[in-house]
């Protein structure tokens, strides 16, 4: 309502003002007013072209006073990605290879200890190709006096030779007669000495050897035993070219009865090992040839104590020729522990003395030398087996 007053107010006024008429022309008038509205637009030009540089100029002052920054900060950001990409890709390899830095130096860690390991295997290795090997025999060309005793395994099944090494002083006749107290059958896991308490006086013009034997002696019954004690005499004196014993009292052998005398002779035997320590006879039949008895060297007899003296994985071609006996071994790559091929040879040795032989020839050997002994040349059959040396003592 209000409105509808003062328009009514407002047309009332305009009519009261005078009324002006212009009578030039319109063309007149265009005419007139055009130019003032082209200077009009050309200063509303000029202005708006003025602002554009100085805006621009403006915007470029900006953008060098922003871009180091943005690049620096794009730099910094561009190297931290790599940073945390390549810390990130190592982690990552490191992670999936089990080695962070607390298992690397876990790694060096057991990596010394391992390295310390390997040296002290090495050093194990060379203590034990430096260990002196255990020789079971006297070569031929050792000198020495020597007295010959002998002793029976535990179960009685087998004699033992022991070879005494005394001074040359030493009166071997008399040394015999004390035998047992160089005897150990504790320590060497053997039967007792069976000689216990005997005297002995040696004829060796006559080839004898006369015992009189402790009162009341006698072998239990059984064929075995008197075998025992009839190669334990002959172990202990033919190699002093003594061939037979006679008893001054006479001696009581049980089931074969009492006997005044004895002729000692050894048999044929090969050789294995008693106790991982002495070389020891087996006897053979008469039949049995040194082919045979040198295969039969790679068997173990366990149920009594006795081992094999040629490995398991040596095979032996053996010819004979007069004096010489000839083993080839079929194997030239054969792989062998010193002290091991120390035992065969020399249990082969000791085993073709045994049949005659004087002397052994390898062939195709995997070691030249060992010990003493040159592989590559014939070699001697021993003096005697098991030497004690007493000569220091």
């Amino acid at each position: 309502m209000r409105h509808n007053e003062e328009y009514d107010k407002i047309i009332a006024s305009l009519k009261q003002l005078p009324v002006v008429k212009d009578k030039m022309d319109k063309s007149d008038l265009y005419s007139r007013i055009s130019p003032k509205l082209k200077d009009s637009q050309n200063v509303k030009s000029e202005r708006k072209v003025k602002v554009v540089p100085i805006l621009a100029t403006a915007m470029v002052a900006v953008l060098l006073a922003i871009i180091p920054f943005i690049l620096n900060n794009s730099s910094t950001q561009q190297a931290d990605y790599s940073m945390n990409l390549d810390v990130a890709n190592t982690y990552d390899y490191m992670e999936e290879s089990g080695k962070t830095e607390s298992s690397n130096e876990q790694e060096a860690h057991s990596g010394g200890i391992a390295d310390d390991s390997q040296e002290e295997s090495a050093e194990t290795r060379v203590a034990m190709d430096e260990a002196p090997m255990q020789s079971h025999i006297i070569s031929a060309d050792e000198a020495g006096t020597f007295v010959y005793g002998a002793v029976a395994d535990a179960q009685n099944q087998y004699v033992i030779p022991i070879t005494f090494i005394v001074e040359d002083s030493v009166n071997v006749a008399a040394f015999y007669n004390q035998l047992a107290t160089y005897i150990h059958e504790d320590s060497w896991n053997t039967a007792e000495y069976l000689l216990e308490g005997a005297s002995f006086e040696l004829n060796e013009a006559d080839k004898e050897v006369f015992i009189e034997l402790e009162n009341g002696f006698t072998l239990e019954e059984g064929s075995t035993n008197a075998y025992i004690f009839e190669q334990m005499l002959a172990t202990m004196f033919t190699p002093l070219g003594i061939e037979k014993a006679v008893f001054k009292n006479g001696a009581d052998l049980g089931s074969i009865g009492s006997i005044k005398e004895m002729v000692l002779y050894q048999d044929e035997a090969l050789y294995k090992l008693y106790n991982n320590e002495f070389l020891i006879p087996v006897p053979t039949s008469k039949e049995l040839s040194i082919e045979e008895a040198i295969a039969e060297m790679s068997q173990n007899k366990p149920e009594f104590n006795v081992s094999r003296t040629i490995p398991d994985d040596v095979q032996l071609e053996v010819q004979s020729s007069g004096s010489l006996l000839e083993l080839t071994f079929a194997d030239e790559q054969v792989l062998l522990d010193n002290q091991d091929i120390l035992t065969m040879v020399e249990a082969i040795l000791m085993t073709a003395k045994s049949f005659g032989f004087e002397e052994v020839q390898f062939q195709n050997s995997p070691l030249q030398q060992v010990s003493e002994y040159n592989l590559s040349k014939p070699i001697s059959v021993p003096s005697a087996a098991n030497p004690v040396d007493l000569r220091d003592e």
